[in-house]
Formats: C-alpha cells, structure tokens, sequence
C-alpha cells in the first residue's frame, strides 16, 4: 500500500512541475534500483559485551578537505599541535574521507606539508597533497 501512495505523489509532483520531471524520474529509476538489490539480514548478539570503552576515550574525527584547506602546513611537532594533544590525552584521532581511503602515512616525515604536484601526476586532479602521506 505505501508503494502506491507513493507513486500517485510522485504522478502528481511530475504533473505539478515539469521543470522538475527528469530529478523525479531519476529519483524513480534510483529507488527501483535499490529495491532489486539484495539484503541480507544481520544478526546481532547484544546478550554479552565484545568490548567496553573507557570512561574517558574521547575520538577525534577531521575530514580530508579541512586539510587541504586550512591545514597547508601541518606540522604534528609545533608546540601548539603538541598542547592540542595533551589537553585531550588519551584520544585517537582520525582523518577521514574518500581521498584518505587511498593513503599511507610515511613515519619518517617529520611534518606534513601540502605541496602542489604537477596536475598531470596526481591522482586527485585539482587537489595538492601532503608530502609525508603517500597515494596507493
């Protein structure tokens, strides 16, 4: 019953607005799409646990972008770096996002500098990189 009632929403939006009929198709093609697809059912024991964290673990997420756009020169050995650690010790921090998928990080580096790279040697176009992280 709910499928109907969204097909005669969507016949409806596409007689309302024709400007907009080609995202509404697109949005019908998308979610006939995702119905083929297949689902497994996942399970999950929830009657004893696997791990308890500590009281106090504190994790700290940035994306990739806020790098690249505010963080040119980031060098893990400047004092300010150094106090950011300490006050929110112990904590693990993560850099995330699709670029990051394709990255290693090189110890031997002592800070990470964005530099430019020819645009034809890079596997993001129109991105710099961090010399101290290596593309896979």
């Amino acid at each position: 019953e709910q499928k109907g009632v969204a097909d005669i929403d969507t016949q409806q939006k596409m007689v309302a607005n024709k400007d907009t009929h080609q995202k509404v198709v697109a949005g019908i093609d998308t979610l006939q799409k995702a119905e083929s697809m297949r689902v497994d059912k996942v399970t999950m024991n929830t009657t004893h646990k696997l791990y308890i964290c500590r009281k106090n673990f504190l994790s700290v997420a940035f994306g990739y972008t806020l790098f690249l756009t505010n963080f040119r020169k980031f060098d893990i050995d400047s004092k300010r770096i150094q106090n950011l650690a300490l006050a929110l010790a112990p904590c693990t921090i993560r850099i995330g996002g699709t670029s990051v998928d394709f990255m290693t990080f090189d110890p031997e580096e002592k800070a990470a500098k964005m530099e430019e790279k020819p645009k034809e040697k890079r596997q993001i176009p129109d991105q710099p990189y961090f010399k101290n992280f290596i593309m896979t």
